[in-house]
């Protein structure tokens, strides 16, 4: 058999930024926490972090809210971490 391949980072960042309420709710608190102003292009520069996809597993047919409630339970200090550190690294961007 051929080796397994990864899910397309593209793909999990995007599940995580439209199809996980429990995500949008995380990055909502980790920018009260970090004094910035939650907006959508926040949510997407989370979603995309390195760390934040490399952590996460997502499998066909299986929610991303019930992955990221897994990580949450297992890996929740180190989750945070990386939402908040995402979330204070955050510069928005200039209107055109």
């Amino acid at each position: 058999m051929g080796e397994t391949q990864e899910p397309s980072r593209l793909w999990k960042s995007g599940l995580l930024s439209t199809q996980s309420l429990n995500f949008q709710v995380m990055v909502q608190a980790a920018a009260g926490q970090e004094g910035q102003p939650y907006s959508g292009d926040l949510l997407r520069h989370v979603a995309a972090t390195d760390d934040l996809l490399d952590m996460l597993d997502v499998l066909p047919g299986e929610g991303m809210d019930a992955t990221l409630a897994h990580v949450a339970s297992e890996r929740g200090a180190e989750l945070d971490q990386i939402i908040l550190t995402a979330v204070a690294a955050y510069v928005p961007k200039e209107p055109f």
